[in-house]
């Protein structure tokens, strides 16, 4: 294994990169591929900076290992390149033949990714984590900016600022106010600035500069989302510690002080999943839904939910320290996977369970939170949340849960009368 053989295993990361963000279906599932592939790449990397064994290899990786490792990955490379044409999409769609050989790809390079990462230290791998959160960031944005662009370009041509420096502002200008809730990093405050009624959110302590800089692009990406009523907006940043947001008027959906009636929830659930399904429509994924990043505000009309959040990553030392785990809202995959599409459902389907109940859930067994929320607000609102907590394989399209929301009532019965539970 030389610098050559290295070499060779970046390129072809590259390549599946570039490969997976052309495929337009099955694209949960080759992101998976993809996310895999950056794994194994980081754990190349490390060993490369270890001393070579005698033999002139690294240490648990033999010459004729590598040599099977990058036949893994051109033989993954060439099949994300067949996926997104037109030809072999239209000979396999319908037969499931993607998601097949999909899953016998994970299955390979999960076995690589597992063999290599392994040694490599647990401080290793939690910045190999926020290096992947970084990655997924720059993919996040670049994909975002081009939907922006072409959107302003249909309105005035006006180009896309995302200069932060344009939102800084001076942090003894902000008047903070009593706390009404938490966040990840910290708490959230009343507050006021420049004649406006602000919400601040300020960070506990200093943060590790890279997950700085992703709270930052957090922020680029929330100012992609303003046309959508139900995304709290991000206004500006203050200094290194406070971040300046709209205000609500009953704020954390979590706190609020009284008990909602199954229309208000069913009504708050429509308008988020809403949001949700815009935010994917942009090629955005949240990463962070839960009933904390959802704020309450009033209009004439009644309630008005909003969605924030996105100015927060991972660190999932610093979010146990605030509210405990955070665990209940992620999928199965996505430890291993990474963020996508679908984990932000499921993440919607623990959201469902806290909008039914007023409550967060306290067990990461979804079988004990469908039979505790089954029928609170009707049976349709129950079997959809169910099936965003299923397997990928038949988890629902945010784009889906939108619409089936749109059309429910609430369950003029008893509840569960006339119905056997799931």
């Amino acid at each position: 294994m030389g610098p050559g053989d290295v070499a060779q295993v970046l390129s072809l990361v590259r390549s599946i990169q570039r490969a997976a963000s052309d495929v337009k279906f099955n694209r949960a599932r080759c992101q998976q591929l993809m996310m895999l592939c950056l794994s194994i790449e980081e754990g190349v990397k490390e060993r490369a900076h270890q001393p070579m064994t005698p033999g002139g290899s690294y240490p648990g990786l033999s010459s004729q290992d590598l040599r099977n490792l990058i036949l893994t990955l051109i033989q993954t490379r060439d099949f994300l390149y067949r996926v997104s044409t037109t030809g072999f999409l239209l000979q396999f769609f319908q037969t499931g033949e993607i998601a097949r050989k999909c899953d016998f790809y994970k299955d390979a390079l999960s076995g690589w990714e597992k063999r290599i990462t392994t040694r490599i230290s647990e401080l290793a791998m939690d910045r190999l984590l926020l290096e992947r959160e970084d990655r997924e960031f720059d993919q996040v944005i670049v994909a975002a900016s081009r939907h922006r662009v072409k959107a302003k370009k249909i309105y005035d041509g006006a180009p896309v600022n995302t200069n932060l420096q344009k939102f800084s502002i001076d942090p003894r200008l902000v008047q903070k106010g009593r706390e009404i809730g938490k966040f990840e990093f910290g708490a959230i405050y009343e507050g006021f600035y420049d004649g406006k009624i602000v919400h601040v959110k300020e960070i506990y302590r200093d943060l590790d500069p890279l997950l700085m800089r992703l709270i930052q692009r957090g922020m680029q990406i929330n100012r992609y989302l303003k046309e959508c009523t139900n995304i709290l907006q991000m206004l500006y940043i203050a200094g290194n510690r406070m971040l300046i947001t709209e205000a609500s008027t009953l704020g954390c959906f979590t706190n609020l002080p009284y008990r909602l009636d199954k229309e208000t929830k069913l009504m708050i659930a429509r308008k988020l999943a809403s949001a949700v399904a815009y935010i994917h429509s942009c090629n955005i994924i949240h990463r962070d839904i839960r009933g904390r990043n959802v704020m309450i505000g009033t209009t004439e009309s009644g309630l008005e939910p909003k969605l924030g959040g996105f100015e927060t990553s991972k660190d999932e030392a610093a979010s146990s320290l605030v509210h405990g785990p955070t665990t209940y809202w992620h999928a199965p995959e996505r430890e291993k996977y990474g963020t996508s599409f679908l984990t932000d459902v499921y993440a919607f389907g623990i959201l469902m369970y806290e909008i039914s109940l007023q409550r967060e859930p306290s067990s990461s067994d979804n079988a004990v939170l469908v039979t505790q929320e089954y029928g609170s607000i009707c049976l349709p609102y129950s079997s959809l949340m169910k099936r965003c907590l299923a397997h990928t394989s038949i988890r629902p399209t945010m784009d889906a849960v939108a619409k089936e929301l749109s059309t429910m009532s609430v369950d003029p019965l008893p509840i569960g009368y006339g119905q056997r539970e799931p």
